[in-house]
């Protein structure tokens, strides 16, 4: 109990330390593959930069990357009002069921479509709604519960023309120092703002908070001379929204009734085998049990564009 709670303890410090001016801990358990100031987050395998917040966790489709804790926000009565001169674009309204597998084992919505101008930025993103267990409604008011956060729920870019480097030599924004290696299996992994579930689930007004990439990062790796650019930061013209950090595989997103003779658990991976010609991923899962039913509720996502001036 006593090294447990010292863990906790310390993740709290490191996620502290952006905000606080902490030195960082040198007593955690160094996580060398994406440079310097990395630590893995006591009992998991995801790695947090103690300085910045930016984080990750390896896949089987390349390097999950989020930003912990998650941005506080506000919630508004008025979205319109909230994105001010910028135009609100509504991503989409959501069931549980209509996320699906995609190959880093994370559940995703089908893509939406967003061409911007270079002059155009998303400035805001916005949900409403959120996922619970309908045995038992309630809501847990921390943004980022649990330890790790199992709980986000992230609007993210998927566009087949933009492709990102599979590691990031700089540790501080900007990132604009790449190891030159490329693969179509990281076009999704780069979040544009992600929210706390538990921050917005049963909750009667949409939770707005800064784009985690508005500033300062620039990212200018293409395929294709005619990628389009959002702004200050370049995440190609399809967006979805994806579960985060937590469970993963068939598993997300479910919940476990056993009270009519089901059984709950399985959705084990058990191979991922990667085409050589195509890179295409393909991933292969063990059955879930017949007690593992979807979350209910929806979520509805908005984007606040804004041009610069």
């Amino acid at each position: 109990m006593k090294t447990l709670l010292s863990s906790v303890i310390l993740v709290v410090g490191v996620l502290g330390i952006a905000s606080n001016g902490h030195a960082q801990p040198t007593y955690l358990k160094v996580c060398s593959p994406y440079g310097a100031g990395f630590y893995y987050i006591p009992g998991t395998d995801i790695c947090i930069h103690a300085l910045t917040g930016d984080t990750r966790e390896a896949s089987t489709a390349g390097v999950w990357r989020s930003q912990l804790p998650y941005p506080e926000g506000e919630w508004v009565s008025d979205p319109v009002a909230e994105c001010g001169k910028g135009d609100l674009v509504k991503i989409g309204t959501f069931k549980s069921t209509d996320f699906t597998l995609d190959t880093a084992g994370r559940k995703e919505t089908p893509p939406f479509s967003l061409p911007l101008y270079t002059s155009q930025f998303i400035s805001e993103v916005m949900m409403q709604g959120g996922f619970y267990d309908p045995r038992t409604p309630g809501r847990a008011g921390v943004n980022g519960a649990g330890f790790p956060p199992t709980d986000g729920l992230c609007l993210r870019e998927r566009d087949p023309d933009v492709y990102f480097p599979e590691l990031l030599t700089s540790t501080t924004p900007p990132f604009d120092s790449f190891i030159a290696l490329f693969s179509p299996n990281f076009v999704a992994n780069l979040a544009v703002g992600c929210v706390s579930n538990s921050r917005i689930v049963n909750m009667p007004s949409v939770y707005s908070i800064a784009a985690t990439l508005a500033y300062p990062q620039i990212t200018d790796a293409y395929d294709t001379a005619d990628a389009k650019a959002i702004g200050p930061v370049i995440v190609g013209d399809q967006l979805v929204v994806t579960t985060d950090y937590g469970p993963t595989g068939p598993l997300a997103l479910t919940y476990c009734d056993a009270s009519a003779g089901g059984t709950c658990g399985g959705g084990d991976l058990i191979s991922s085998v990667t085409d050589p010609i195509t890179q295409v991923i393909t991933n292969t899962y063990a059955p879930v049990g017949t007690g593992v039913k979807p979350l209910a509720g929806t979520v509805s996502v908005w984007a606040c564009v804004l041009t610069a001036n």
